[in-house]
C-alpha cells in the first residue's frame, strides 16, 4: 500500500448527483490516496470504480431491513477486508449509508467521515437517535452546503455547527457561449 487506504462506500441503487460528486471527487483525489470503492449496486459501483483507475469494487448485498444480520455481516466483512484508514461514507440522504457507517465504526483503526448531499428527515425517533449516536464517534461529519448541515443537525438533534459544510467541487471546463438569438 503506497498511500493512506480510502474506502468510498455508496449505497445508492442509481447513479444521480450525489454519485457524480462522489465520482468527481475520486477522480481528482491525490494519487497517493490507495482509493477502494464499496458498493451496493454493480452499476453505481463500476462508475465509481471507473472514476478511479486501479480502484477495486467490492460489491455487498444492500440491507432491506433492520434485522438483516446477514447482509449487515456482509459489510462489516467488506470493511475489514479492505482495512481502510479513512470511509468516506456518501449519503444521497441523511438516513442512507447507515450500514456501512456502522460497518466502519466496528472497525478498529478506521476513521469514518459521513458526507451528506440531500437532507431529509424521518419520522422514526429510532433512526434519529442511531443516527445522533453514531454521529458522535465520526472523524468528521460533513454536508455540501451550509443550509444541508443546520438541515441535518435540526433532522438528527446534533448541536449546532457540528456538522462542517465543504462544498461540492464543480469540474471547471470551458464553455463556448451560446448564440444570441434575438
Amino acid at each position: 500500500m503506497s498511500g493512506v487506504r480510502l474506502v468510498a462506500y455508496s449505497d445508492a441503487s442509481s447513479f444521480g448527483g450525489a454519485e457524480r460528486s462522489l465520482a468527481n471527487l475520486l477522480a481528482r483525489l491525490d494519487p497517493s490516496f490507495d482509493v477502494a470503492v464499496v458498493a451496493v449496486d454493480s452499476e453505481v459501483g463500476e462508475v465509481l470504480r471507473g472514476a478511479r483507475s486501479g480502484a477495486p469494487l467490492r460489491l455487498v448485498r444492500p440491507v432491506r431491513r433492520k434485522w438483516d444480520l446477514g447482509r449487515f455481516r456482509e459489510h462489516v466483512a467488506a470493511v475489514r477486508g479492505l482495512r481502510p484508514d479513512i470511509f468516506h461514507a456518501n449519503l444521497w440522504t441523511t438516513f442512507s449509508g447507515q450500514y456501512g457507517l456502522a460497518a466502519a465504526l466496528l472497525t478498529p483503526g478506521v476513521r469514518a467521515v459521513a458526507v451528506e448531499q440531500s437532507p431529509l428527515p424521518t419520522a422514526s425517533a429510532l433512526q434519529r437517535r442511531l443516527r445522533r449516536l453514531g454521529a458522535r464517534r465520526l472523524a468528521a461529519h460533513v454536508a455540501v452546503g451550509e443550509r444541508a448541515a443546520r438541515d441535518v443537525e435540526a433532522a438528527i438533534g446534533l448541536p449546532p455547527g457540528s456538522v462542517r459544510t465543504i462544498y461540492n467541487g464543480v469540474q471547471d471546463e470551458a464553455l463556448e457561449p451560446l448564440p444570441r438569438l434575438a
